[in-house]
């Protein structure tokens, strides 16, 4: 107990010191917390936009449909275990446990005519109420509604119905082939506009019924694919075999293939790259924030020689002297990890509900999902793991001066 009210009394000695040490600890943890929210959450929204909008948690489709997805190709849809339409297959999916959401979507090519001008789209048909809530319309649905069962309403990115000068309310008409072969046209009327960031969903993508999809291209009661969504991801492998059985036991093993979320792209594999580089740069920052600490107080022991004479001269053992020392280092360490961890934690609380804007991410390709507005991810453990880091550097960081101070000869100390 004298010692902490004597590395107490020191601490106060030098204010202008014991601030930089403090700061140093302070700044280093508030870095390392931030960085960490920031990453994950990058992370998990790139994860959560390919799921959500792309692949779902598993994707049912057909074998030859894989190989010749980026034609947008109708001729290979998926209706049923024995071709008897989409309602007994998703109805038999929804029976597995781990399956939360059975996302039934219709994906085509076609043009998009306003005028005199024609550009190239893909549409998406789905059904109203599933996908309000698997695609988090509200989120993304920067003005009108969206589109419901059975009208020809479409909902498009903002980029693209600026591109094309149209508003809510505006119509426009759709060119496509059936599935037939045959060549037909749709007029929709525009009733909301999507802005997810993303650059080929904003400016080249257009949501409509499934119904009114389906009507369209002559595919009955077809999809070109269901996504499943499963309640919690760690269910993914148990929900991917329960499919795979389910699909084979009805005799439709050779034609219909499952495919987990993390094997539609690169995604899972560079984000564990990333976890690891990161992981890196943390204890990189909290290293090059020990210095500072191992500096000031190797100054401090220049200045404290005669101090510490007096104080080994008085019966102060050399364990006792390194105590004290440490017991300094691990004080300005806890009360920097306190102040960084903190007004980490205030930060990351905020920006995980509003988020942050990241601009330019129209400008990557649109295989990396990046989100557009990133919310940090606030975990309580990587908070508590930056704090007992922080604090853990700070005091490996004292102990060379306080053995160099231990070690100080008390004759040659009083001399200075």
């Amino acid at each position: 107990m004298g010692l902490f009210r004597i590395a107490l009394r020191n601490l106060g000695r030098s204010p202008s010191r014991t601030a930089l040490g403090i700061a140093s600890a302070a700044a280093a943890v508030l870095v390392v917390v931030l960085m960490k929210g920031m990453v994950t959450g990058i992370i998990q929204g790139m994860e959560e936009n390919t799921i959500r909008l792309g692949s779902g948690h598993v994707r049912i489709i057909d074998r030859e449909y894989r190989v010749r997805e980026r034609l947008l190709s109708l001729q290979y849809p998926v209706d049923g275990f024995t071709g008897e339409g989409l309602a007994p297959m998703t109805d038999a999916l929804k029976e597995i446990p781990e399956v939360e959401e059975v996302v039934p979507r219709l994906r085509f090519g076609a043009m998009i005519s306003r005028g005199e001008d024609l550009r190239g789209v893909q549409v998406v048909g789905g059904d109203p109420d599933v996908e309000r809530r698997v695609l988090r319309v509200d989120r993304y649905l920067g003005e009108g509604r969206y589109v419901r069962a059975g009208a020809r309403e479409a909902v498009l990115g903002r980029r693209l119905l600026d591109r094309l000068d149209l508003s809510v309310g505006d119509r426009f008409t759709l060119v496509f082939n059936t599935a037939l072969g045959a060549l037909r046209g749709y007029t929709f009327t525009v009733v909301g506009a999507f802005e997810s960031g993303l650059a080929y969903l904003d400016d080249g993508t257009v949501f409509v019924p499934l119904d009114v999809a389906q009507a369209a291209v002559d595919l009955g009661s077809a999809a070109t694919e269901i996504l499943l969504m499963a309640r919690n991801q760690r269910e993914v492998p148990a929900m991917m075999e329960e499919v795979q059985s389910l699909v084979e036991s009805r005799g439709a093993g050779d034609r219909y293939t499952a495919i987990p979320w993390y094997e539609h792209s690169d995604i899972v594999e560079w984000s564990q790259v990333g976890r690891r580089i990161y992981d890196i740069i943390y204890f990189g920052i909290l290293f090059l924030a020990s210095f500072v600490v191992i500096n000031t107080f190797v100054m401090i022991v220049n200045e404290r020689r005669r101090e510490i004479g007096m104080l080994s001269a008085l019966g102060l053992r050399p364990r006792e002297i390194r105590t004290l020392f440490l017991l300094e280092g691990g004080l300005s360490g806890l009360a920097g990890s306190l102040i960084g961890a903190g007004v980490g934690t205030a930060l990351l609380a905020v920006w995980s509900r509003v988020g942050i804007l990241v601009p330019g991410v129209e400008a990557l390709d649109a295989e990396w999902m990046y989100p557009a507005r990133l919310y940090p991810v606030l975990d309580v453990g990587v908070v508590g793991f930056a704090f007992a880091a922080g604090l853990l550097v700070m005091v490996l960081a004292s102990y060379y001066p306080a053995r160099r101070a231990a070690r100080l000869e008390p004759t040659e100390a009083l001399r200075g």
